[in-house]
């Protein structure tokens, strides 16, 4: 089988390459493989010397780079999410701990949640739940607030790990659930600063076994499964958890 390096970074990337181009050119001749490209790190001065080198040793040069992209410049962070984002978590946060602290909150009829959560725990996650359902915040940010109450959802359940499905006893209270959401939320923020360029997606679910292709309709780019777990019902289970 043949093989093609398309990622890789040359002495012209400082501190992130040290492939000497004619001495790289050279190597992949002998190793006979036809092609070979050049991504440095956000500069491309190697690119005239790789492309000689390559040519000279019969090689077909593949010119590229590795650069970040933003929609404006990197300096400016601004992103659609972290305009109102973490005043909508904060928000969220408060209205959240105005309900726990009341006498009684409505806990969904999960089977099994005693063995996983503890009664404050469950409380906590509802009272985020319910601020994050009836929150004003547009769609788009709400399901950003889910998804970063989804990530601490085995962190405070009595789950061993997120790899092991054991319960065991863990010193987590109401407050922990509080304080990881508002933390979850800050990570989340951050990224998409560090992150800002979108790519549109069309999310399909659905049974992997009886989904046909023209249901799909276009070239799938990324499949997103879950671990297995040892039979069916701890597998519904698991995801119901995650899903309140």
């Amino acid at each position: 089988m043949s093989f093609v390096h398309l990622h890789l970074h040359t002495e012209f990337s400082l501190l992130d390459g040290a492939c000497r181009i004619q001495e790289l050119a050279r190597r992949v001749k002998e190793l006979g493989q036809t092609a070979v490209a050049i991504t440095d790190h956000g500069v491309m001065y190697g690119a005239v010397d790789f492309y000689r080198a390559c040519k000279a040793e019969g090689v077909h040069p593949v010119i590229g780079c590795e650069v970040y992209v933003a929609p404006r410049t990197r300096f400016d962070k601004v992103h659609e999410l972290d305009a109102g984002f973490l005043d909508a978590a904060r928000q969220v946060a408060r209205d959240a701990g105005d309900r726990y602290a009341k006498p009684h909150i409505a806990i969904p009829e999960i089977p099994n949640l005693d063995h996983w959560f503890q009664g404050d725990i469950q409380k906590a996650l509802s009272s985020l739940t319910l601020a994050i359902s009836q929150s004003a915040a547009s769609p788009s940010l709400k399901s950003a607030l889910a998804f970063c109450l989804s990530s601490i959802i085995v962190r405070v359940s009595n789950q061993e790990s997120d790899t092991r499905y054991a319960a065991v006893e863990k010193r987590v209270s109401a407050q922990d659930v509080f304080r990881l959401f508002g933390s979850a939320c800050q990570k989340l923020a951050l990224a998409k600063q560090e992150t800002s360029f979108s790519t549109p997606a069309r999310v399909i679910e659905g049974n992997i076994l009886t989904l046909s292709p023209e249901e799909i309709g276009r070239r799938v780019g990324l499949v997103i499964t879950s671990p297995p777990y040892p039979n069916a019902y701890e597998y519904w289970l698991y995801h119901k958890y995650r899903m309140w």
